[in-house]
């Protein structure tokens, strides 16, 4: 009997921790809260076939067969990788003149990742 091909889970396009903290890139001076947060990362392959879990757009299922009929010498690469839904991180900060402002900034952290 002939056994279904297992690929390894970490080679498909997932979403993995992004750990950003502020005193590494010098902002921990105007940053008051968070000192740090998990801004997410999407990372791995768009394999074919591309499965709805994926959030594959029209464009990506197309480029990702292309790129499999035409494979290995595609001049077509594979979909990428990318955020597909984003989140907004509330931040503490000073602003000019020592005022601190609370503000939500949109669209900084992952909450999944698609095939685009």
């Amino acid at each position: 009997l002939l056994k279904p091909v297992q690929r390894p889970q970490a080679a498909y396009c997932r979403l993995q921790p992004m750990i950003v903290k502020f005193a590494d890139m010098g902002w921990n001076k105007w940053i008051i809260s968070p000192s740090q947060y998990d801004a997410g990362l999407c990372a791995g392959k768009c394999r074919f076939p591309l499965g709805q879990e994926l959030f594959p757009t029209n464009h990506a299922v197309v480029q990702s067969i292309w790129h499999h009929v035409h494979r290995p010498d595609s001049p077509v690469p594979r979909p990428c990788c990318v955020p597909h839904e984003l989140v907004a991180l509330p931040m503490l900060y000073f602003e000019s003149e020592n005022n601190v402002v609370l503000r939500r900034y949109e669209n900084m952290i992952v909450k999944s990742c698609g095939c685009k």
